[in-house]
C-alpha cells in the first residue's frame, strides 16, 4: 500500500490546534513535505522559534533539498546540534 501523507498532514494541523509542541510542528511540517507541499512546509518551520532543535533543520534540509533549494547550510546546523 502507499502512505496517505495528505490524511497524516490533517491530522498534525489537529494535534497542534489543540496540543501545540515544537515537535508537532516539525512533524506536522514534515508531513505537509511529504504529502508534496516542500515550500507550505518551510512556510511552517519559518514561523517556529526552534535554533537548537536539531529535527527542525533536519526537515528544513529535506523541504529545501524537495524545493530544488540548496540544503546545504540547514544540514551543516542540523549535524552540528
Amino acid at each position: 500500500g502507499s502512505t496517505d501523507w495528505a490524511t497524516i498532514a490533517a491530522l498534525y494541523d489537529d494535534l497542534v490546534a489543540h496540543t501545540p509542541s515544537i515537535g508537532a510542528h516539525v512533524a506536522r511540517a514534515a508531513a505537509h513535505m511529504q504529502a508534496g507541499a516542500p515550500a507550505a512546509a518551510l512556510a511552517m518551520l519559518d514561523a517556529l522559534d526552534a535554533p537548537t532543535y536539531q529535527p527542525h533543520w533536519v526537515v528544513r534540509a529535506h523541504c529545501l533539498h524537495r524545493t530544488g533549494a540548496d540544503p546545504s547550510g540547514a544540514t551543516r546546523i542540523a549535524l552540528g546540534l
